[in-house]
């Protein structure tokens, strides 16, 4: 299938970088101290990571659709993965829309650090047509 280790590369690296750069910018920050407790170490960032990954699987299911269906349209690679980042981003802000996430300046800093490593792994990765 068309994009499917491209997808999986995206998927992956966004959240685990979103998430190490979320908890590194809030620890420097003094934000969202409940959630980036150093204390706990190594297990509450595993655990944030699995529930990164576990709350992106619709949107990646969604990716997952529009990349199939994208395989037929005669269309660049650069512009696909253009199309992939800004629909990345799109339903990376509305998972956190459908979590209840109110936008406000601190909240809006977990949604920046999860759509930059999106936009960055989506246009740097390499992907290939079948």
């Amino acid at each position: 299938m068309f994009g499917l280790s491209y997808l999986l590369r995206v998927w992956l690296f966004s959240s685990l970088v979103g998430t190490l750069l979320f908890v590194t910018v809030s620890y420097l920050m003094q934000t969202h101290t409940a959630l980036v407790n150093f204390n706990d170490g190594v297990p509450m960032l595993l655990f944030i990571i699995f529930f990164a990954l576990v709350l992106t699987i619709p949107a990646v299911l969604i990716l997952l659709v529009f990349l199939y269906y994208i395989e037929c349209i005669k269309i660049s690679i650069s512009s696909i993965k253009k199309l992939v980042s800004i629909l990345a981003v799109l339903l990376t802000v509305a998972t956190f829309l459908l979590l209840g996430f109110p936008f406000k300046s601190k909240d809006g800093l977990i949604i920046v650090c999860y759509c930059l490593p999106v936009i960055v792994i989506a246009l740097a990765s390499k992907l290939e047509r079948s």
